[in-house]
């Protein structure tokens, strides 16, 4: 039997024009039952899928696995080989302040590693097609300009772009770029090896002469195995490679960096592989400020007290030196680079050419963690789609949010389905540290109830609207925001890239169980109201402002833009057509289904969930499953939280089940823990039981 209910009190609507409302009669059985076998599919163990896959690491524990290998070859022209040969004249950025525990530990020298990002300066290739060649080229020249390019973190608006970072000389190397979603690494040559080590790599120290250094220190690889970087556009893709201290008590250091455009090196070579590997010297051309001046400040001060200024001159001395930072960078970088194309598939069945190249379409087998249980069986011919196929799994590895997406060509869907709960590993219990952490945060960051903005900004409709305050006032669980906050922005560029350039053609339809069915809850808010902005992850307060500036950095701007549009006929940027306003990517319809999902929001965020724009916004709850009366709000004296339930709840199981918050809600809870049935309707067997018996 299948039961349902709406809310009674009608949403707010959003400005400028209001949301159409769906009925109960609207709910979609065949897309429900899809979403359920793919959501517990999203549980499958990443061992258990093939082995000829590609994966992109991120600085900031952020791995994209692609499952598809044509999905691959339409987010990725091609991969760089990189093999590194050998560091000399390197620098310690800490000599003379380095943390002595580290030394003995370690060696008091520098141990090298070196760590490879790709930034892609034109934008991604399915970005650039269908469109006039000069506005890609002005389109492309704007993105490399200051205060154009949003940063993927949290940071203020001061923090630099990439182009800043490529072009800095103080820089913490690739660990500062913001938009590089492909990391790669070699092997560390140690300064005190192990007879192990000593075969792989060598090392020679630094030598000095009076305590003035003459000669850095200097590593080679003798067996040093590739790593590959993915690329999207060769011709205008950059690398930056930085030279890292490894570190075993504390966080690595960067030593120094290099960026080398590719096209500088496989000029007239993309289209094929190169057959020997290119040997690339680099020269370092940037490093990070020093943290510590200790040392620098004590010399500063004994030069004023020497050259005749007493106390007085050593205090200038002193002063200057702490505002001094040499700007001089050493060190050289040798390199094997070769490029490798992604091998391009002929999706065309119909084609009458003798070539192999035709992609043999594959379908995804739903699978589950339980053998008794076959979603296939259940699922509905008319979605079992031939053509459906895994195209990745986003996962970050420091807040364990993981989700996968999926897509059907001939159906023009696309579903994201988000894991809920696991304990993969005991030893570090990420999703129990985000299921617990019921503390709120606001859904806007830096948002502020009752700051009434400047009206040009998300959230800041200078208090004119009811959805303005909603945005203001709306506050989520601090565990699920910061988890799934991790991985949006890449996500997001991930399901525009799966529209393979017709992405407003597609059905989205977002999913998950349990944990995943409240992430999957959070996503659906910011991208049907807002879109799939692919410049920031979560909204953020003033998100769309002007921003405050960087005064040279911004004037200097401001005069490449002129001359870029004068040059390309696209007018001046004072003009009224000067910039044309971002406007993010929409599909077709998005569309929600969660299964066994908490409360993950106040009562203002109910209200704006329920006047977003989805085509349908499902909660299906198995009988009186517990998790689903979780969190429960506190209203205490020092500290109150409320939580509510969001979208039209559909319930399998027993008609006799609750779904209102009361005080029962707490003794049930206790009841059930102590009876041993706290999880007996929320696992996979009993929605799969329910769910087959939809009618």
């Amino acid at each position: 039997m299948l039961y349902s209910t709406s809310h009674t009190t009608s949403p707010p609507s959003p400005s400028p024009s209001p949301s159409p409302s769906f009925s109960p009669q609207s709910f979609d059985r065949s897309n429900c039952l899809l979403s359920a076998a793919l959501s517990f599919d999203a549980y499958t163990p990443p061992s258990s899928l093939p082995a000829s896959r590609r994966i992109e690491d991120s600085p900031n524990g952020l791995s994209v696995t692609f499952i598809d290998t044509s999905f691959t070859s339409e987010c990725y022209d091609g991969m760089l080989e990189v093999i590194v040969k050998s560091v000399t004249n390197l620098q310690n950025p800490q000599i003379g302040d380095g943390n002595k525990i580290e030394s003995l530990m370690s060696g008091s020298g520098i141990d090298p590693y070196l760590l490879a990002g790709v930034v892609e300066l034109g934008g991604s290739k399915k970005n650039n097609t269908n469109t006039n060649s000069n506005s890609n080229i002005i389109d492309s020249l704007l993105d490399l300009l200051p205060n154009t390019q949003q940063s993927s973190s949290s940071s203020s608006s001061a923090t630099l772009s990439d182009l800043d970072i490529l072009t800095s000389t103080f820089s913490n190397g690739v660990n500062d770029l913001t938009s590089t979603v492909h990391v790669g690494r070699s092997s560390t040559a140690w300064a005190a090896p192990s007879k192990s080590q000593s075969l792989l790599t060598s090392y020679e120290p630094s030598s000095s002469f009076f305590g003035f250094n003459k000669k850095g220190a200097s590593a080679t690889w003798l067996r040093e195995t590739p790593f590959y970087l993915c690329v999207q556009d060769p011709s205008t893709a950059t690398v930056m490679f930085s030279i890292m201290d490894d570190e075993i008590l504390s966080e690595d250091v960067c030593v120094g960096s290099g960026v080398l455009a590719l096209s500088s090196v496989f000029t007239g070579l993309f289209s094929r592989p190169s057959s020997n590997p290119v040997t690339v010297t680099l020269n370092l051309s940037s490093k990070p400020k020093k943290k510590s001046k200790k040392s620098q400040i004590v010399a500063g001060a004994v030069t004023g007290a020497a050259l005749g200024g007493g106390p007085i001159g050593a205090l200038v001395g002193g002063f200057l030196a702490s505002n001094y930072e040499d700007s001089t960078v050493k060190g050289e970088l040798k390199l094997d680079l070769r490029y490798l194309p992604m091998a391009k598939r002929n999706t065309d069945t119909n084609s009458n050419s003798n070539t192999n190249t035709t992609e043999v379409k594959s379908q995804h087998k739903f699978t589950s963690c339980i053998e008794s249980i076959d979603w296939s069986s259940v699922v509905p011919p008319t979605h079992n789609f031939d053509d459906l196929s895994l195209l990745t799994i986003i996962n970050n590895k420091e807040t364990g949010c993981s989700c996968r997406v999926y897509r059907s060509k001939s159906e023009k869907q696309i579903v994201v389905a988000f894991r809920g709960t696991t304990l993969d590993d005991p030893l570090s219990p990420k999703d129990l540290v985000t299921d617990g952490n019921i503390a709120q945060c606001s859904f806007l960051k830096n948002a502020v109830a009752g700051d009434k903005g400047n009206g040009n900004n998300i959230g800041g409709g200078n208090g004119a609207s009811e959805t303005d305050k909603l945005l203001r006032e709306a506050k989520c669980h601090a565990g699920f925001y910061e988890s799934l906050d991790s991985i949006s922005r890449r996500l997001k560029e991930i399901v525009v890239l799966a529209g393979d350039g017709e992405f407003e053609q597609y059905d989205v339809t977002l999913t998950g169980h349990s944990l995943g069915g409240a992430l999957a809850m959070l996503f659906a808010s910011d991208v049907a109201r807002f879109g799939y902005d692919l410049r920031r992850d979560m909204p953020e307060m003033g998100q769309n402002g002007n921003g405050n500036g960087n005064g040279v950095v911004e004037q200097i701007g401001t005069a490449l833009k002129e001359t870029i549009l004068r040059q390309f006929g696209g007018g001046t940027s004072s003009g009224s057509n000067s910039k044309k306003k971002y406007t993010p990517p929409t599909p077709k319809s998005n569309s929600l289904y969660s299964f066994g999902a908490p409360r993950c929001g106040n009562g203002a965020f109910q209200k704006l969930f329920d006047s977003t724009t989805l085509k349908e916004k499902w909660r299906i709850v198995n009988d009186s499953d517990i998790v689903c009366k979780l969190p429960l709000s506190l209203n205490a004296l020092v500290y109150k939280v409320e939580y509510k339930h969001c979208g039209d709840l559909l319930r399998v199981g027993s008609e006799s089940a609750s779904d209102s918050e009361s005080m029962d809600d707490a003794a049930e809870i206790i009841r059930s823990v102590a009876s041993g049935e706290a999880m007996y309707n929320h696992f996979e067997d009993k929605y799969y039981e329910a769910l087959r018996n939809l009618k």
